[in-house]
């Protein structure tokens, strides 16, 4: 049996919040991490923080039933996105 062709390798990073660096190389190593086994991106990772810059409407009824939109940069940043309002959670379609 041959070594097979890997396409895609999928990890998961840990937080990163007190990182002070924003774009970080991506490093893949196999075995000891010489240079015949290692792997360089060319283009760095680079770490977001989502924000939002405008919330519309910004009021509604206590009874609920508003439809929210919420705009911003790197909204999408993530594998787990959730919304609230203060302890209401608010329920989104991506």
């Amino acid at each position: 049996m041959g070594v097979g062709l890997t396409i895609k390798i999928v990890c998961l990073l840990n937080d990163a919040t007190g990182y002070r660096v924003q774009e970080a190389q991506v490093e893949v190593c196999v075995r000891d991490c010489i240079n015949d086994y290692r792997a360089l991106s060319p283009r760095p990772f680079t770490f977001v923080t989502p924000y939002f810059t405008r919330i519309q409407p910004s009021q509604g009824p206590i009874s609920g039933g508003t439809r929210v939109t919420i705009e911003g940069s790197y909204l999408n940043a993530g594998s787990y996105v959730s919304v609230s309002i203060g302890p209401q959670p608010c329920h989104f379609k991506r």
